[in-house]
């Protein structure tokens, strides 16, 4: 499996590979590479350049974020922030597509602009490269970089014999249930606001664990 490494900037894009677009940079970025996993030193800035070079209105990039795709004939663009960026030219089977993962998350250096793109590339590139090699010694077979828990789950956990909360003695399954409680986090939407609020109730926690079974 080959890993490679793309970055785009404002004015520019290039991959590991020392190559540039000969023409559109959507179809730079959807040429197809086999037996290869692409990867971005640094994701959402990469998606922020893109799509200003594109010059696609801001009204249409909030979808995107709403939402987590866009569709602007004839490409379907779909976006997890700080995760994985995917780019489709047309629909139905055969479509060229390209999945970009993030590889910030590894790193976790916000400095995008004290080296030259080449470098951004290439960095990436040997990321990527020494993310998937750990997970080849962990016995896995990643054909993605989004997420190593999700394909330690996908390969391992899938496939294991563990129980289920049907599983759980009633009675067991109460006393759990009575001994402890977890914070209630709620998003009644998803998306970008601009301004936001956050409501707690004082005390409300501390007194309703005081009523739990003291274990």
């Amino acid at each position: 499996m080959q890993i490679i490494g793309y970055h785009i900037t404002c004015i520019q894009a290039v991959n590991s590979l020392g190559e540039r677009p000969n023409g559109s940079i959507l179809d730079f970025l959807l040429e197809y590479k086999p037996d290869s996993i692409k990867v971005m030193y640094h994701l959402d800035y990469c998606v922020a350049n893109l799509f200003r070079a594109l010059q696609v209105p801001a009204h249409d990039l909030k979808k995107l974020l709403n939402n987590g795709s866009l569709y602007l004939a004839p490409y379907t663009f779909n976006y997890i922030p700080k995760k994985y960026f995917n780019v489709q030219h047309g629909a139905g089977r055969g479509a060229p597509f390209a999945n970009f993962n993030d590889m910030y998350q590894f790193h976790r250096n916000s400095d995008i602009t004290e080296h030259e793109p080449e470098w951004y590339a290439m960095e990436a590139a040997r990321i990527g490269s020494q993310v998937y090699e750990a997970l080849l010694q962990l016995g896995l077979s990643p054909t993605s970089l989004v997420s190593p828990v999700r394909c330690w789950e996908k390969e391992v956990l899938a496939h294991m014999d563990l129980p289920e909360l049907d599983d759980i003695p009633e009675q067991a399954a109460k006393l759990a249930y009575d001994c402890c409680e977890g914070g209630w986090v709620e998003a009644f939407q998803k998306g970008h606001f601009d301004k936001t609020y956050d409501y707690d109730v004082r005390s409300a926690y501390g007194s309703f664990t005081r009523g739990l079974l003291d274990t």
